[in-house]
């Protein structure tokens, strides 16, 4: 019963360690006492080194997570103020990093894996609070988000390329998949966008943004490299 146990606890770690590939998204409902504080932590790997982690929008103010040229960074924008943090090091790509995000009143801080904590503080806004709050579109977003909501001021407009695990946000643990408001080509990570397709004549296989496309080899064509041009067309072009 122990080696079941194991593999079953194995089976549903796997099962929320979600993939992105930079137009992926999870949007959920954002944590009602979200603008008292937000408390965010997360376990990231990166396969690509710029792409949008977290994002949460509002007419007044955003607050964004992403990663450019392989830095982390925190953006916290008000209508009249903004706090930038970036990690001191790189993350390696590939491989897994802890996120820590706090904001309180305004103060912004974060922690990457054994690094020490980086602060920023934001002025005070001319927007009052409760304007703010009741500009919220009472949702976030996890490992990209829709065009439309991407601030023109992030240098990063593209989703995350890689995988997420272990969120919790506000102190509560989020299953992108059970807890999602809507995804967009969301999936497990690891997962394999080829593994269904068949490609024909010995075509190659290639991703690009969770969508498979098969490298046909002249005079092959089609979607799967099934077609053929007919020597007779050729020559008669």
């Amino acid at each position: 019963s122990a080696a079941k146990t194991t593999i079953a606890t194995s089976t549903a770690s796997a099962v929320n360690v979600f993939g992105f590939d930079e137009v992926s998204y999870a949007q959920i409902h954002a944590p009602i006492d979200l603008y008292d504080y937000l408390e965010l932590s997360f376990m990231v790997k990166l396969q690509l080194p710029n792409g949008l982690l977290y994002l949460q929008p509002s007419e007044h103010c955003f607050f964004s997570i992403y990663s450019q040229n392989a830095f982390l960074t925190v953006h916290y924008t008000t209508a009249d103020a903004h706090a930038i943090l970036s990690s001191q090091h790189p993350l390696s790509l590939g491989a897994w990093h802890r996120v820590e995000v706090w904001r309180s009143g305004r103060a912004v801080l974060l922690k990457i894996d054994d690094q020490p904590w980086i602060e920023d503080r934001i002025k005070k806004s001319d927007v009052e609070e409760d304007e703010l709050q009741k500009s919220s579109k009472a949702v976030a977003y996890f490992g990209g988000a829709p065009t439309a909501e991407i601030s023109p001021s992030l240098p990063v407009r593209n989703g995350l390329s890689g995988c997420m695990k272990k969120i919790y946000h506000n102190g509560r643990f989020v299953d992108l998949k059970r807890d999602a408001l809507a995804t967009r080509k969301m999936h497990q990570c690891g997962w394999d966008a080829c593994a269904d397709v068949h490609c024909q004549a010995q075509a190659q296989c290639m991703a690009y943004r969770a969508t498979p496309y098969c490298r046909c080899r002249f005079p092959t064509f089609g979607l799967n490299c099934e077609k053929r041009f007919l020597e007779y067309d050729l020559e008669h072009q």
